[in-house]
C-alpha cells in the first residue's frame, strides 16, 4: 500500500512561488514493487510534472500559478440555495473557469434545478457579484462544507456579495509503483493581489534589513506568506480587543481603506516573525533582532488610528474615540 502526503501552503498569491512537497509519501512494509513514479499536478487540467528521484527529499515541485482561475471537482462544485421558500441544490460541471465562465455556468444549472427562477450575475469593480433574480432568492453559501458560494463572497442575506478574493486551484499528487497506485489533492486559494490586501510588503522589510531577501526559504519567491501571516495576526487582534463594524460582524481586511494605517505595525509583525523562526540559539542575533521588533510592533500598534470602513460602502467612515490602543471604535 502506498500513503501519499502532500504537504504545501493553502494560500498563495497569484505569481508568486509555492513548494509542493512529497517526500514524506511511503510505501507500507510488505508492499509489491517499489516506488517508481511521483507526479505532481498543478490545477486540474493540468499536465503532471514527474518528480522522482532517488533521493525522496528531491520529491518536491516548486511552482507559481498565473492565471486567476477556478479548480472545479464534486469537492467545490455544490450550490444551495432557496427560492419562494423552497429549497433548492446543484452541481457545477467540473472543470477550471474563469470568472466569468463559472457565474455562466452557475447560472445555467441554478435554472435548471428552478425553472421558474431567471438569475442575473454582474461583477463589479470591487469584484462583488450581484445577482438579480426574477423570483425571491435566498443564496445559502454556508450550508455544506463541499458548497462554492461561500469561496465567491456570497451571502445568505444580500445579493451583493464580499468581493472575490482568490481562485480555487487543485492539486493532485499521484504516487506509483509497479504494482500499485495511490493518488490525494490539496485545496489552494489563489489570491490576486487586491484580493490580498496585504498591509505591507517587502519593500517595507528591505527599508530595515537590507540583506533579508538572501534569507528566503527554500520553495518561497518572496515574503507573501510572512506579511499574510502578519496580516492575520492584527485581525486577530482587533477582534480580541472586541471590535466590530455596524452590524457586529469582526473587522476584515477588506475594512481598511487606508493600509498606511496598519504599514509599520504589518512590518514590524513580520519582520518578529521572520527573526523569531530564523534564530537556531537562544542568545543569537537572530533572537536579539525579534526583540528589537517586538517593541517596534507594540510601539506601531500603540500608534494606530484606523480609518475603517464599518459598512460596506468602501469609504472610510467617520470615528470618534480614541486610538486604538483604547480597545475601542465608535460611529458618529
Amino acid at each position: 500500500m502506498i500513503i501519499p502526503i502532500l504537504a504545501t501552503e493553502k494560500e498563495v498569491q497569484i505569481g508568486d512561488l509555492i513548494r509542493f512537497d512529497a517526500s514524506k509519501s511511503i510505501q507500507v512494509k510488505g508492499s509489491l514493487g517499489s516506488i517508481n513514479s511521483v507526479l505532481i499536478q498543478p490545477g486540474e487540467i493540468a499536465d503532471g510534472i514527474q518528480v522522482f528521484n532517488a533521493s525522496n527529499k528531491n520529491w518536491f515541485l516548486d511552482y507559481a500559478f498565473n492565471t486567476y482561475a477556478f479548480d472545479i471537482n464534486e469537492n467545490t462544485s455544490r450550490i444551495d440555495f432557496e427560492v419562494n421558500g423552497v429549497l433548492y441544490s446543484t452541481n457545477v460541471s467540473n472543470g477550471t473557469y474563469s470568472l466569468e465562465d463559472l457565474l455562466a455556468d452557475m447560472k445555467y444549472n441554478i435554472e435548471a434545478t428552478a425553472p421558474s427562477l431567471t438569475v442575473q450575475f454582474v461583477v463589479d469593480e470591487l469584484n462583488r457579484i450581484t445577482t438579480t433574480p426574477s423570483l425571491p432568492l435566498k443564496f445559502l453559501p454556508n450550508a455544506t462544507s463541499k458548497g462554492l458560494l461561500r469561496h465567491l463572497g456570497f451571502k445568505s442575506d444580500s445579493l451583493i456579495g464580499n468581493p472575490v478574493e482568490y481562485g480555487l486551484r487543485n492539486v493532485w499528487l499521484i504516487v506509483s509503483s509497479g504494482a500499485e497506485s495511490a493518488s490525494i489533492f490539496q485545496q489552494l486559494k489563489v489570491y490576486t493581489p487586491e484580493g490580498d490586501a496585504l498591509f505591507s510588503e517587502d519593500a517595507d522589510l528591505v527599508s530595515f534589513e537590507t540583506e533579508i531577501m538572501k534569507w528566503l526559504p527554500q520553495g518561497h519567491g518572496s515574503f507573501i506568506y510572512l506579511h499574510r501571516r502578519a496580516q492575520k495576526e492584527i485581525l486577530d487582534w482587533i477582534d480580541r480587543q472586541g471590535y466590530r463594524d455596524k452590524d457586529r460582524n469582526k473587522i476584515t481586511k477588506r475594512a481598511f481603506v487606508d493600509n498606511s494605517d496598519v504599514r509599520s505595525w504589518s512590518t514590524a509583525l513580520a519582520l518578529r516573525l521572520f527573526f523569531t523562526e530564523a534564530g537556531n540559539a537562544s542568545n543569537d542575533v537572530f533572537k536579539e533582532k525579534a526583540k528589537v521588533y517586538e517593541k517596534m510592533e507594540i510601539a506601531a500598534r500603540s500608534r494606530a488610528v484606523l480609518s475603517l470602513d464599518l459598512d460596506g460602502d468602501n469609504k472610510a467612515d467617520d470615528l470618534k474615540g480614541p486610538a486604538i490602543s483604547s480597545g475601542k471604535l465608535y460611529l458618529r
